[in-house]
């Protein structure tokens, strides 16, 4: 089975979140959260299920965004009945800068941007 065809069986739930600096830390992980709990919540209206959970993910920023909102499921007890499942986590930025080894930043360098 090739991926195109599995995804005809996903629901994909794209959210628009408020930007900083205009909306502060942390608006952008309240509106996810919002979005999600309300995704899980009200299935129906998406035509989806949870009851075999669900994945929440994100590319870059957005990546970061979901990696952060599985781990405040996780100890939401309003996802006990609905869990998040798993992540789909492409490029997020997870690492703080201060536990980057000193040997990946001589061979590397620093920042975000690759040249």
């Amino acid at each position: 089975m090739r991926a195109s065809e599995d995804l005809e069986n996903f629901l994909f739930l794209i959210t628009i979140v408020s930007l900083a600096p205009e909306h502060p830390f942390p608006t952008a992980v309240d509106d996810c959260f919002a979005a999600v709990k309300f995704v899980a919540s009200t299935p129906e209206k998406f035509s989806a299920s949870t009851k075999k959970g669900f994945l929440v993910g994100g590319s870059s920023a957005g990546g970061r965004l979901a990696a952060v909102i599985s781990h405040l499921a996780r100890d939401d007890a309003f996802f006990n009945e609905r869990p998040v499942t798993g992540q789909l986590l492409h490029i997020p930025g997870v690492v703080h800068h201060s536990v980057v080894p000193e040997k990946s930043v001589t061979i590397f360098g620093v920042g975000s941007v690759l040249t």
